[in-house]
């Protein structure tokens, strides 16, 4: 699974669905359903915000997320697209782009989801996830020197979970390993 989050200040709707008295209702209820598995009340609680404020991109991620949960990749890509539309700056486009990658992969298109995993990173260059996630799709397409390129990305920007540090250091030693580089493996 690809790391779909990057920036507290990117993701503002974290603190919306996680900080309890300044939550819209409908973010409330979107996850209340989304923890029974009831991901079509959860979108329908997301539709009614949307109505109301159509230019918060941050909304579309969110109803984007729960699409791909609930299977539903043609809606989640519509609503990644949304987002694109709505973003006001280049850390929300990544995040977006990012979601399309996301998409892409659960669908099995590879090469797409690389595509707007680099326009993520062309976005967002500083951020660890976004050379995270490349590295990660370049290893499903077996392009073992873009992955060591875009893990060493990663690596240059602190990665703050062990568990990201550890998966990146194996897959390094993939990569390094099919080029037959024992040493640097």
């Amino acid at each position: 699974r690809l790391v779909s989050d990057w920036s507290s200040d990117v993701c503002s709707s974290d603190l919306l669905i996680f900080g309890r008295s300044r939550a819209p209702i409908q973010y409330r209820q979107a996850v209340k359903a989304m923890r029974k598995n009831d991901y079509a009340a959860a979108v329908k609680a997301m539709d009614g915000l949307i109505k109301q404020e159509a230019q918060e991109a941050n909304h579309y991620r969110f109803r984007a997320e729960l699409y791909r949960l609930w299977g539903k990749l043609p809606a989640a890509r519509r609503d990644y697209e949304r987002m694109l539309e709505a973003a006001r700056n280049d850390p929300t486009r990544a995040v977006a782009y990012n979601g399309l990658a996301e998409v892409d992969l659960q669908a099995g298109k590879f090469a797409q989801a690389r595509e707007s995993a680099r326009r993520a990173f062309e976005l967002a260059p500083g951020e660890w996830v976004a050379a995270y996630n490349l590295g990660m799709i370049e290893d499903r397409l077996g392009d073992s020197a873009a992955v060591i390129a875009s893990l060493e990305e990663a690596l240059k920007v602190k990665v703050p979970d062990a568990r990201h540090r550890l998966l990146i250091q194996l897959y390094l030693l993939r990569a390094h390993q099919a080029q037959k580089n024992a040493q640097a493996a």
